[in-house]
């Protein structure tokens, strides 16, 4: 009989802190908004103020875009809430170039600016077998649009894909992660879900794909990755979301979560603050893990925030349910249940 508890990780920007930038600056980064703007920057000075060579079209664009992005991120507070107000608007171009945008950034900070928190590796080495596979009782939920796990993981097994009109071949994550390459074989087993999305991944003809898996070259090249994540537009949708879009991928996204969450014994929350605009899909996912009573502790890793909030915030039973603040942030926090 398997005694083991089930541990749920949900895990927001503070886990990509030490490689990402958060919305507010930090000791490791500076902002969100200031980070775009500085991308720009460096962009300029290197393409444009420099004979190094000439500025292609995609990149003069982008350049414009995270300008633009960086200054209503500043005067909304957060991307998300600028994408709202584009979506109230009804300004749904205006929507796609900031989820362009947003995909973009990541994607190069993570690939060819090579950004990685090495406390996602400490993380899988940590919990891994010795046949390379994640426990069974462990899930784990983001809300980060970054693939910094499948980053990690990658450098235990590497993910490959071959794509052409005569051959399909994928080799999978160590990690099974929703949205991924072909999700229609997992029959909700995910160890990852990814409740936003994936920076750099889209929808094509039923697939989803990620261009930049298994494809050294673009990797390494600015331009490339912009042709790469603008090539056949028109035919592919963004799979980058927010929460309150009601779009197809999130309701997948929220039916496995809540299918993961089941029978959670122990929760670890790490770098998530449940803002405003995660209201919703939160509650739909505490109120899952509440209902099998299963429940007993909470563990909360945050510099600053103690977590007790969530006793009022999603009605916890402080007889029921233990909220432990765990303020050490060097490493990700592996409860004793494991």
């Amino acid at each position: 009989m398997n005694t083991k508890s089930k541990v749920t990780y949900l895990i927001g920007a503070g886990a990509s802190a030490q490689a990402l930038p958060t919305i507010k600056k930090t000791i490791f980064r500076d902002s969100l908004a200031d980070s775009f703007k500085a991308l720009a920057t460096k962009l300029s000075a290197k393409y444009i103020l420099s004979e190094e060579k000439p500025i292609n079209g995609l990149l003069s664009i982008f350049i414009s875009n995270l300008n633009w992005l960086s200054e209503n991120t500043k005067k909304f507070g957060t991307p998300d809430t600028f994408a709202k107000f584009l979506f109230l608007q009804g300004s749904i171009n205006d929507l796609n170039r900031l989820k362009d945008t947003l995909s973009a950034y990541f994607v190069i900070e993570q690939f060819k600016d090579n950004k990685f928190d090495q406390r996602t590796l400490i993380f899988l080495t940590s919990i891994l077998d010795q046949l390379l596979r994640l426990p069974e009782n462990i899930k784990i939920l983001t809300w980060n649009y970054d693939f910094q796990l499948q980053i990690a993981a990658e450098v235990f097994r590497k993910e490959s894909i071959t794509l052409n009109r005569s051959q399909f071949a994928h080799t999978p994550s160590l990690i099974n992660y929703f949205p991924s390459f072909d999700d229609r074989s997992m029959k909700n087993e995910y160890d990852l879900i990814h409740l936003n999305g994936i920076a750099g991944s889209f929808a094509y003809e039923n697939w989803r794909l990620n261009y930049m898996i298994d494809n050294e070259k673009i990797k390494k090249d600015y331009e490339q990755i912009l042709a790469a994540m603008n090539t056949d537009k028109k035919n592919k949708i963004n799979l980058l979301t927010f929460a309150w879009e009601k779009h197809y991928l999130q309701q997948d996204a929220l039916n496995h979560a809540k299918n993961a969450v089941k029978n959670t014994d122990v929760l670890v929350v790490i770098g998530y603050s449940f803002p405003f605009f995660n209201r919703e899909v939160d509650n739909e996912i505490i109120n899952e893990i509440k209902s099998s009573g299963k429940l007993k502790i909470i563990y909360f890793q945050d510099i600053s925030l103690t977590g007790d909030f969530m006793y009022n915030q999603f009605e916890i039973d402080k007889e029921k349910v233990v909220i432990k603040h765990i303020s050490e942030v060097e490493q990700y926090y592996i409860p004793l249940e494991l």
